[in-house]
């Protein structure tokens, strides 16, 4: 099997994930839309920048583009404040601990890049 990388228009299943995802995010808007006090807050803005590129993290995964790391790490940062204001010392420590695998998985994204592939022929005949 071929592995693809992008998005594609013409594919039905990236059509559908595309459409999935923005939905998700309109859904998170619209539910976090008439919190007193907190709906276009800065805390709101910074939870929905950590939604969102959570999202586009996941979209960008889905279709094997190397920025979903950088999306992943926004993410993070855009939680840190949230979890450290709320006093939320759990989550507030996992971010730390889902940024250093993302770190690694950055490494091994590239190292991976780098290494040298087979032609389906060789890799069949080995």
């Amino acid at each position: 099997m071929r592995w693809r990388i992008g998005w594609n228009p013409r594919v039905r299943s990236d059509q559908l994930g595309t459409v999935l995802a923005l939905g998700v995010f309109a859904y998170a808007v619209f539910a976090y839309r008439d919190m007193e006090g907190y709906t276009w807050s800065v805390w709101w803005a910074v939870e929905a920048g950590s939604v969102l590129f959570a999202i586009a993290a996941m979209w960008l995964d889905a279709f094997r583009y190397k920025a979903n790391w950088i999306a992943w790490s926004l993410s993070n940062v855009c939680a840190w404040p949230l979890f450290f204001h709320g006093r939320l010392w759990g989550p507030f420590v996992m971010t730390f601990v889902y940024q250093a695998i993302n770190v690694v998985g950055w490494v091994e994204w590239v190292r991976d890049e780098r290494r040298p592939r087979l032609e389906p022929a060789v890799a069949a005949a080995a």
